[in-house]
């Protein structure tokens, strides 16, 4: 089943209308919880599937990968493990509404950053991305996305790699207790 473009923008607007009023200041070398957003069919899945794993060996108690899966075929052959959520277009409505349990389950956890590293490309990730309870949203800076992260970097980094390692860096260090004194 499709969304409807239009319908799933107003709630995604909606969602992220209802959050801003609970934002707050995240330090960066205190994060315990981050919530990784990637799409299974984009270039860049290894490397976000990497750098998940990387947040987990660094001692990030939370780390979980919520993966977008083009389609149905596809989510049957993915190999998540306990910390990945994989979800593909049959999980919503034709309205943007969730119908798999399991979704709705995966957002009932708090992270204190969501990281969006789908770049705008799916707008069921948005979607599930404007649902999950985060303190800050983070990503690559895009016009378009203006109002959805909390916190861009603006890079002009060709290499992908070489981006993400200077978004962990910004992250990281935002508001870093070591730099407070």
């Amino acid at each position: 089943m499709r969304m409807l473009p239009f319908i799933t923008k107003y709630q995604i607007r909606k969602n992220l209308r209802a959050r801003n009023a609970s934002s707050q200041i995240i330090h960066g070398d205190l994060i315990n919880s981050v919530a990784v957003f990637a799409c299974l069919d984009s270039k860049h899945y290894k490397a976000a599937k990497s750098y998940a794993k990387q947040l987990r060996e660094r001692g990030i108690r939370v780390v979980d990968l919520f993966v977008f899966v083009p389609n149905k075929k596809a989510l049957e052959s993915f190999q998540a493990t306990l910390k990945d959520f994989p979800f593909c277009p049959s999980d919503f409505s034709f309205f943007g509404g969730f119908l798999s349990p399991e979704l709705e389950h995966s957002l009932t956890s708090q992270y204190e950053v969501a990281l969006d590293l789908t770049n705008g490309e799916s707008l069921f990730a948005d979607l599930v991305m404007s649902r999950v309870d985060a303190q800050l949203r983070a990503g690559f800076k895009r016009k378009d996305r203006l109002n959805f992260l909390d916190f861009m970097i603006d890079t002009n980094q060709s290499n992908f790699n070489d981006a993400l390692s200077h978004l962990d860096k910004y992250l990281f260090n935002l508001n870093n207790n070591q730099h407070a004194a």
